[in-house]
């Protein structure tokens, strides 16, 4: 497993993240009392870091150009 691929991953985890701490933080407000004792919400942290881990995956990506013996 390269490090594009690692990045890219961890960017889809931090993606994922996001929508269970969305919902966690939805379902804290469905509540009666609204004394629900969430802590703070973190999605926005999260999908940011996800999106530059998927983008820092995509750029790690490039192949290095071969190089063939005629052109020496």
């Amino acid at each position: 497993m390269g490090w594009s691929n690692l990045f890219t991953v961890a960017g889809i985890l931090f993606i994922g993240l996001t929508i269970v701490d969305f919902a966690y933080q939805a379902a804290a407000g469905l509540g009666n009392s609204g004394d629900a004792p969430v802590p703070e919400a973190m999605y926005g942290t999260y999908c940011i870091s996800g999106v530059f881990c998927i983008i820092t995956g995509l750029l790690l990506h490039r192949e290095n150009p071969r190089v063939l013996d005629d052109e020496e």
